[in-house]
């Protein structure tokens, strides 16, 4: 991962992207608490494109649940209306995996899930900030459980950002 990160520093454009089984949930949560956090937080942000897709589920919309917590956190309610998932195993969507910089994904089983020439660049998000915390896929739970997985991905998405900063990918404010 140490490789990785350092590429990262020099490039002009950073492309990362969040995996889920179905862009629902978790990448959702990911992609906006990450989009939101960089803006608050440093001063390069606009280096970077951020998006997130499924490798397992095709859907078309955003679970409700998700919409709620992301709307009651604060988050325009606008841009997750217009906010539709993405399956990249479709031709169109495709082209995201291959020109990430970055593949980051919420659960080992959607490791495999990625073509392997592409895994070499993708991590779980746990791992890649040194921490044991499973993110399982709340779907089918109460709400509860989502705010459980939100709150537990907002913390690894700060540790990330703090760890783009220390390898100064990202500069503080």
């Amino acid at each position: 991962m140490t490789n990785i990160l350092e590429n990262l520093k020099n490039k002009e454009t950073i492309s990362i992207l969040f995996i889920c089984s179905g862009n629902i949930i978790r990448s959702v949560m990911a992609e906006f608490l990450f989009k939101k956090m960089i803006r608050e937080q440093t001063r390069n942000y606009d280096k970077f494109v951020v998006n997130s897709g499924a490798v397992l589920f095709k859907n078309s919309n955003l679970h409700e649940f998700t919409k709620e917590i992301l709307i009651k956190e604060g988050f325009k309610k606008s841009l997750i209306d217009t906010f539709k998932p993405t399956y990249l195993k479709n031709k169109e969507n495709f082209h995201l995996l291959v020109e990430s910089d970055i593949i980051i994904v919420m659960e080992k089983s959607h490791l495999h899930l990625i073509p392997k020439n592409l895994r070499d660049k993708s991590f779980l998000l746990a791992e890649l900030v040194n921490e044991n915390i499973i993110l399982p896929d709340p779907f089918g739970t109460d709400i509860n459980v989502y705010y459980e997985i939100y709150d537990k991905i907002k913390f690894l998405i700060q540790k990330f950002i703090n760890i783009m900063v220390y390898y100064g990918i990202l500069l503080k404010k």
